[in-house]
């Protein structure tokens, strides 16, 4: 039989994630420079946070849960900033190669330190063991979110 503390548990941290979530990115917005504005930085945060320099549009556009279309529109802006490159993948005329530039790493940093002021009030009196412990906890939601037969 489920545990019904559990599950009131869950939906609890949901909806909490839910709400930090949005009025983090409406704070963090407001210190991004206008070329990373509307979730352009998200991109550029995948491939950062991710240690990657390359990897398939497609790959992107899933990860990101965004309609290719709102991917493409991100893509294309990121392009003409010189944040990123495409370039066609050999054999898949329906993808192509994204990788993230100097000026794009740079881009990413330099948002990092503008909206550092506004993330580190957020954790006072939080001790970092707690902060790592959520951290994992999150990782591995997102982990098995990740590896759902539907995703």
């Amino acid at each position: 039989m489920p545990d019904p503390l559990r599950k009131t548990s869950f939906l609890n941290l949901l909806s909490e994630l839910s709400i930090v979530e949005d009025l983090v990115f409406k704070r963090l917005e407001t210190r991004l420079p206008p070329e990373l504005s509307d979730g352009l930085f998200g991109v550029l945060n995948r491939f950062v946070r991710n240690g990657i320099s390359s990897e398939p549009f497609s790959t992107t556009s899933y990860a990101l849960r965004d309609e290719e279309e709102r991917t493409l529109e991100k893509v294309t802006r990121l392009i003409a900033a010189g944040l990123i490159t495409r370039a066609p993948i050999e054999g898949r005329d329906d993808d192509w190669m994204l990788t993230i530039t100097p000026a794009g790493k740079l881009a990413h940093k330099d948002a990092i330190s503008a909206f550092s002021p506004e993330v580190e009030p957020l954790f006072e009196g939080i001790e970092t063991e707690s902060i790592e412990a959520a951290i994992a906890v999150l990782r591995e939601l997102r982990r098995t979110l990740d590896n759902l037969p539907d995703r």
